[in-house]
């Protein structure tokens, strides 16, 4: 992410490195090339979690432009890892405006979106 885009970014991640319990077993850091399986295992975790409750939302036929996408987010610094004794727990990616849920017409100059 270019200097400006990485302002907001930034905060967002300190906000949530603060709720963290502060202690030595809990970190948040920039993911890795090395994190992605651990990447798309919480993504795999996730789309089974909804698949057994008969919700439909990134389905089957959506899996391998998602693993193409989170691999991105790894590869150009958007995503970030939480890790809990130095096992990969949870994952966010800061990105900018999602064209999925902002318009044409929406002012983007500054949105962010944070995704889990």
């Amino acid at each position: 992410m270019d200097g400006d885009a990485a302002q907001p970014a930034t905060r967002m991640i300190a906000k949530v490195r603060a709720r963290l319990t502060p202690n030595e077993s809990n970190s948040i850091r920039p993911a890795v090339r090395s994190d992605l399986d651990a990447v798309i295992g919480l993504r795999t975790e996730a789309e089974r979690w909804l698949r057994e409750r008969r919700i439909r939302q990134w389905t089957a036929d959506y899996d391998e432009y998602a693993r193409g996408v989170l691999a991105d987010w790894v590869h150009s610094g958007a995503a970030w890892v939480v890790e809990h004794d130095g096992k990969v727990v949870a994952t966010v990616s800061v990105n900018g405006p999602d064209p999925d849920f902002w318009g044409w017409a929406d002012d983007q100059a500054d949105a962010h979106h944070l995704e889990r």
